[in-house]
């Protein structure tokens, strides 16, 4: 028998995305068998997790094994080795009030200099502290000799405010960003700063003329909703985030082309660019809006595409915009047969006024209603156009003229298109035909769309008319429906048989197709067979969003979503760690001995 290939198992690894898996075949190898090494290093190519929260022990000794006095050349050689650190200092999980952070979380994060001068090979580095213990000014002093680190996330603060537990700015502690903007900021290509405050933002404005020098930053993501910024006190609840009169400057960095922006309803309600003035609009290649609530409830009308001129963004080729607009609220009604009637947002302008003229737009994921057209722009109320009657030039909903200028643009957009996450709400066969009717089948890849399930039976198979439309695209390669059936969510302990009916017809009506999903992070891959049974699940959406999964997949139900009663923005909990973590303690044992 010949000995199995090393080169060809490091490009299988290379496909493996979870360090869960890595851990069975580490376990199935003996260390002295050449492909040990290999699924060695490429769980060290993975993100390698410390937690002081949910893991503090295994943590600690992780930690010990690459800095302590008896620290090895081969614990060093491994140290080297890794290129990924998701860090969390945390002294709380999932809660919004302020908590006294322990020594032994201050100690941890202080063991992380040494850390970070033992794991020089670092290309990324994600840290979590809300709440809990920033980053040290000599933690980024460290972190600055690491030549290769690319990829920087961080917490902006160190607690996160609520519409009905909201601290005036003055009490918030946030990061030192000085030491970070004037040694490892320069050479960083992606950035991420999580929990934004107005007193942060003016902190980094102040050093305009370093971030001007900026020559490898590529990517930026901001999130700006945190805390009450220009509220100036009064009546009423303070939004979270800016007004949508707050001023936002240019950040002057000179090379972003990728630019994810999460921001308050409230800031974003008015006709202008707003937070987009942060950057240099025609550079960017792709932008993301993720839209949430400033207050106790949504502001429906967003204007700001009203404000924005398509000819500023001539490279524009990938948009996407979140709309969480009651999402938790979406989510509990979408999964039962039981639907009530919804209130989407409108992003008055997107269309007609945006899209149309993008002139080299072929990626466009939006959700809810966000293509959707609508009349009247106060803060809540206005009139809605169902997809059928935008298509009907004899309605009297709609002025006839809206409609048509309206489809004109629509369809000069979608007909460019290689990826497409539509925004109508849940669709009918009819709106998904009249939606692909606009696509062009030599060019559109993926798909992505909300199926109105409620207006089938429940057991009934997904109606041929649906198929047919899908069958048209000869490069078809990911259909998304973003709910899975009501009452049949894939994360349950089994996964119901209607799904699998549903996910085998989709691959039986197209041979293109190569993956599909059914909500936020679950998918499956088209089987040896070809569809049916032989699928394969690659995720079952348990963690969403998952990394083993294509981003364009990151979106739809979620089924672990944060229900704690005072956030007005829930998101996915993050997956637990702690068996990973354990894993890695037990690992490092096995190979370098107590």
């Amino acid at each position: 028998m010949s000995e199995p290939d090393e080169d060809v198992f490091s490009c299988i690894l290379s496909h493996v995305q979870e360090p869960k898996t890595v851990h069975v075949l580490l376990r199935a190898v003996p260390k002295s068998h050449p492909l040990f090494s290999v699924a060695l290093r490429r769980l060290l190519e993975l993100p390698v997790y410390l937690d002081s929260y949910d893991a503090i022990v295994a943590s600690k000794e992780i930690i010990d094994y690459f800095v302590g006095p008896n620290a090895s050349e081969e614990a060093l050689a491994i140290a080297q080795a890794i290129r990924h650190l998701v860090i969390a200092a945390e002294a709380v999980r999932f809660r919004a009030e302020e908590v006294a952070v322990g020594d032994d979380v201050v100690a941890f994060r202080d063991s992380l200099s040494k850390l970070f001068e033992r794991t020089r090979n670092l290309k990324s580095v994600d840290y979590y502290s809300c709440p809990g213990i920033l980053l040290s000014p000599e933690n980024i002093d460290v972190l600055a000799t690491c030549e290769g680190l690319q990829t920087f996330c961080v917490d902006a603060s160190t607690k996160r405010a609520t519409w009905n537990t909201m601290e005036d700015v003055e009490d918030y502690e946030t990061w030192n960003i000085t030491p970070f903007i004037t040694s490892l900021g320069p050479s960083i290509t992606s950035l991420e700063l999580r929990g934004v405050c107005m007193a942060m933002l003016n902190d980094i404005l102040s050093h305009r003329d370093v971030l001007a020098t900026y020559k490898n930053l590529e990517h930026l993501k901001i999130d700006i909703t945190e805390g009450a910024w220009d509220w100036g006190g009064g009546l009423g609840t303070p939004p979270l985030g800016a007004s949508y009169d707050f001023i936002f400057p240019s950040l002057a960095l000179p090379t972003v082309r990728r630019f994810e922006l999460v921001v308050s309803d409230f800031t974003v309600h008015l006709p202008r660019a707003g937070p987009l003035n942060l950057v240099d609009c025609s550079l960017l290649t792709d932008l993301s809006f993720d839209v949430r609530r400033g207050l106790w409830t949504d502001i429906t009308n967003i204007q700001i595409f009203m404000g924005l001129a398509a000819a500023d963004f001539p490279r524009l080729s990938h948009l996407e915009i979140k709309d969480t607009t009651t999402f938790k609220t979406l989510h509990e009604r979408r999964v039962q047969w039981e639907p009530q009637e919804e209130f989407p947002r409108s992003f008055h302008g997107l269309v007609d006024r945006f899209l149309g003229s993008l002139t080299n737009l072929t990626s466009l994921w939006v959700n809810e209603n966000a293509l959707g057209l609508a009349n009247g722009v106060g803060w809540n109320s206005q009139t809605y156009c169902s997809l059928r009657e935008s298509w009907d030039s004899n309605s009297a909903h709609f002025h006839t003229t809206n409609k048509a200028a309206w489809r004109t643009a629509l369809k000069t957009a979608l007909s460019k298109l290689e990826s497409l996450g539509v925004g109508f709400g849940p669709m009918d066969d009819v709106e998904v035909g009249l939606v692909l009717g606009c696509c062009d089948p030599e060019k559109l890849r993926q798909f992505r769309f909300a199926w109105d399930w409620h207006k089938y039976g429940r057991d009934d198979p997904i109606p041929p008319e649906l198929l047919v439309h899908i069958a048209r695209f000869p490069k078809l390669t990911d259909v998304h429906i973003l709910f899975p059936r009501p009452e049949t969510q894939v994360s349950d302990p089994e996964i119901d048989a209607r799904i699998l009916c549903d996910v085998a017809a989709i691959f039986k009506s197209n041979g293109s197709i190569c993956r599909v999903g059914m909500g936020n992070s679950v998918m499956w891959e088209r089987g040896p067979g070809g569809e049916g049974p032989e699928a394969i699940l690659v995720c079952d959406g348990g963690s969403a969003p998952d990394l083993s999964v294509p981003k364009f997949y990151h979106a739809g139900y979620l089924p672990n979503e944060d229900t704690s009663s005072w956030n007005i923005n829930p998101a996915p909990r993050p997956p637990g760690r702690t068996e990973e973590i354990e894993q890695l303690r037990d690992l490092l044992h096995r190979i370098l001995g107590s």
